[in-house]
């Protein structure tokens, strides 16, 4: 998570949560290159 998130504000109105664009495309590769194939037809 450390890897995602580069900032936290929290206020009275809410809390602000800045990520991490390098850490986010990271996350983005490694779960598309676990995810299963799709489109595929079932034999």
């Amino acid at each position: 998570m450390r890897l995602l998130v580069n900032r936290v504000d929290v206020r009275a109105e809410g809390a602000a949560v800045r990520l991490r664009l390098d850490g986010l495309g990271s996350l983005v590769r490694d779960l598309a290159a676990q995810a299963p194939e799709t489109g595929r037809a079932a034999a």
